[in-house]
């Protein structure tokens, strides 16, 4: 998935904090928590070394898209219902608490950080 943004500020070398305005295929999705004005901030790999103010490229592993979608909306449910069918709406319902612990370590230990592939303008 490529989107484009603003580099706000160097945070080292190598990283960069960018800002992503919310596009079309972000008013489906709702994953991401986007503020008022419609922006993101995250951090992105910087290694073209592009400047504060630059508009650029930024870059997310389809797979790590396509696995993020499956934990968070399939997954569960299909928890649940594992549950459910073994033993019950109390089974499920600790089922899916099990899942939402593991998704929640899972988060923590594994990130995700986008890459800048280009800078499309100069400030």
């Amino acid at each position: 998935m490529k989107e484009s943004g603003t580099i706000l500020k160097k945070i080292d070398p190598h990283i960069a904090e960018i800002e992503i305005r919310a596009g079309s295929a972000c008013a489906r999705c709702g994953v991401c928590h986007f503020n008022k004005a419609g922006t993101l901030s995250m951090e992105a790999k910087n290694d073209i070394e592009a400047s504060v103010g630059d508009i650029v490229e930024v870059e997310i592993p389809e797979a790590h898209v396509i696995l993020s979608s499956l934990l968070i909306f399939i997954f569960p449910i299909f928890a649940f219902f594992v549950g459910y069918i073994i033993k019950g709406f109390i089974l499920g319902a600790i089922f899916l608490i099990i899942y939402l612990i593991f998704l929640f370590l899972y988060d923590k230990k594994t990130k995700t950080v986008p890459r800048i592939t280009r800078v499309l303008s100069r400030r």
